[in-house]
């Protein structure tokens, strides 16, 4: 028997004895792994395996969720590509990027006229949840727009987790919810 079949049984084997929701969170977990294996054969990048399993377990939860939404009959509206602010406002749209050794936070502004008014980056030398990193990204985000007095801002960000937290009332016991707190007053 060749290594493929042996693996494919395996999978099988898990899959037929395994609960749904211990499938569900095996799955996840084995395709970062392979995801990181690759990206350190290839880029020789090496995160930590609690890294790898906290990024497993928060894709996880964001789908989750938004089954959990979908099921509901809430699920936002899909856009389809940028869309301009109103007059008078501007876009923030924000993102987070996890490297080796910390989180890029990436902040991009455009006016009303679709138009290139700021773009920033800053490095966090610490590993956080990605919905926290989010949450820094919108909040640099947003003291940029207050910084450099650009107008009024429309925050935008693609983490389902974050945005569920920033809507939902101030818990501000909690690091998250302290910062999203401060968005919020700006």
């Amino acid at each position: 028997m060749r290594g493929s079949d042996d693996c494919l049984e395996w999978v099988s084997k898990v899959a037929r004895t395994a609960k749904d929701e211990e499938f569900a969170e095996w799955s996840v977990l084995l395709w970062y792994l392979w995801k990181e294996r690759n990206a350190h054969l290839f880029n020789r990048a090496k995160l930590p395996e609690e890294e790898i399993a906290m990024r497993a377990q928060a894709f996880l939860n964001d789908y989750r969720q938004y089954q959990e939404v979908l099921q509901e009959g809430n699920a936002p509206a899909m856009i389809q590509g940028w869309k301009r602010p109103n007059p008078g406002m501007i876009k923030v749209n924000v993102d987070l990027g996890v490297v080796d050794g910390g989180m890029g936070l990436v902040v991009v502004i455009r006016n009303a006229g679709g138009s290139f008014v700021l773009a920033a980056a800053k490095m966090i030398r610490d590993r956080r949840d990605p919905k926290m990193g989010e949450a820094l990204a919108g909040e640099f985000g947003l003291m940029l727009v207050r910084q450099h007095q650009l107008g009024i801002p429309i925050l935008e960000t693609d983490c389902l987790n974050f945005v569920s937290r920033l809507s939902m009332a101030d818990h501000v016991h909690t690091e998250l919810g302290v910062v999203c707190w401060n968005i919020r007053r700006l």
